[in-house]
């Protein structure tokens, strides 16, 4: 009889154990089991947040069809539960509790003990009382039954992994799958890891938190994470930077082969196999691994934002001198409005403009809005009093200007007065007070 099996790699030794056990018991019947092929392989497992994959292999087995003793009936048992004998018989034939012979042996090891349980069995019409012990090997052995409780835990996952409803597993029971996906050396796609990794650190540029409940536990937990939504798994499942980050982490842990400590031997450990990149993560290592992937790119975008400030501090220019009064051009855009005392409107706000010019930026702080302005500089008809005709399109018209001033901006033509100079992140700024609008 032909038996296929997988089992995960971390149970090899185990089965192979059993496999060599049942053999000793089998060699008694003068049979045995013969493994005809195996191949490795990878199961795949899919989370509510990521993909899974642990090593298997597959058996092919030939395994004994007659490995029960000929001739022999099974009659029944006697059992012993808190000192009180009880029955359980499997024949008309006879009474069990008759044929219990009380401080005998075993008629198959044929040794003298206490047994809380005794098998009767019927051979070629002789009665014999078997141990509890020694009954596999004395009756036979469900071989099907042993050797598949090695398969039964992957045919279960592969019946649920589909439709696993994973918001109805309790805390024990997510424990439970951690346990089991730790215990078979599993592997995660690097590109999903790297997906959950800038989903939890804000895109890489928050700072990496030690301890129980840091960056570490937190990529671990979002991937068993049973009340992930739909979006997390879109987001890490589609990657699109995953070819660009990978470039980046190669280039900060440059493949080498002498290393100046453990950790960092740990690190060349896991993420290269001799000299080949790995894109699969070790989920017992994911620890180490998210670490070394974090830092790189956020070497990488520490290093890009300094830069940046680096050339927009050398090709920024401040626009004038304090006090002077200057005209400049350029596109005017709101930043923001703030609650003031002094401010123009009745809610008492003051609000902030940047004005982005081809030799450097200019701030204004200004107490009014000037959608108002641009609007009576473009052109409004008015009556005698200077009231406008179209009171609601006029205001229409400052709406659609508060609209853009706040998204592309407003190319103008402004004069001001400098108020004072600063650099901020690198960059020279003109800060403008009275400002007047005086060209679109």
């Amino acid at each position: 009889m032909i038996m296929n099996l997988v089992i995960l790699e971390s149970d090899l030794e185990k089965f192979l154990k059993k496999m060599d056990s049942l053999n000793k018991k089998l060699r008694k019947f003068s049979s045995e089991i013969r493994i005809i092929s195996h191949k490795r392989g990878f199961q795949l497992f899919e989370t509510s947040t990521v993909d899974i994959n642990f090593p298997v292999i597959e058996y092919f087995l030939e395994i004994p069809e007659k490995n029960k003793r000929e001739n022999t009936e099974f009659l029944g048992t006697l059992s012993f539960t808190s000192g009180v004998p009880m029955v359980f018989s499997n024949t008309d034939k006879y009474s069990i509790h008759e044929l219990y012979k009380e401080n005998s042996v075993c008629d198959h090891c044929h040794t003298s003990r206490d047994r809380k349980k005794w098998f009767f069995f019927e051979e070629n019409g002789q009665i014999k009382q078997i141990g509890s012990t020694c009954v596999l090997e004395y009756f036979g052995i469900p071989l099907e039954g042993i050797l598949g409780s090695f398969d039964s835990e992957m045919r279960a996952f592969n019946l649920k992994k589909v439709d696993i409803d994973y918001s109805s597993l309790d805390e024990k029971e997510m424990e439970s799958f951690k346990k089991y996906f730790l215990s078979s050396n599993s592997f995660i796609p690097a590109s999903q890891i790297l997906g959950i990794l800038n989903y939890v650190t804000n895109g890489f540029s928050k700072g990496w938190e030690k301890g129980e409940e840091g960056t570490s536990r937190i990529v671990k937990n979002t991937i068993f994470n049973p009340m992930a939504d739909a979006e997390l798994r879109k987001v890490v499942q589609k990657n699109t930077e995953y070819e660009a980050q990978i470039e980046t982490i190669k280039s900060y842990w440059t493949y080498k082969s002498t290393y100046s400590n453990d950790f960092e031997f740990n690190i060349y450990s896991n993420l290269y196999s001799g000299t080949t990149f790995n894109t699969s993560v070790p989920y017992k290592n994911i620890g180490i691994v998210a670490w070394a992937y974090w830092k790189a790119i956020n070497n990488s975008i520490k290093e890009s934002t300094s830069v940046k400030e680096k050339s927009e501090e050398a090709t920024s220019e401040f626009l004038g001198n304090v006090k002077e009064r200057i005209t400049i051009e350029g596109t005017i855009k709101f930043i923001k409005s703030f609650p003031t005392s002094y401010g123009y409107n009745q809610e008492g706000e003051s609000y902030l403009y940047q004005i982005i010019t081809d030799k450097g930026i200019a701030k204004w702080f200004s107490s009014k809005d000037i959608s108002h302005d641009i609007v009576w500089k473009e052109g409004v008809e008015t009556d005698e009093s200077g009231y406008p005709l179209d009171y609601v399109k006029t205001v229409d018209r400052m709406r659609a200007y508060e609209e853009k001033l706040k998204n592309e901006g407003v190319k103008v033509t402004l004069t001001g007065t400098v108020k004072y100079l600063e650099t901020f992140k690198g960059q020279k700024q003109t800060t403008l007070t009275r400002c007047k609008v005086i060209k679109l």
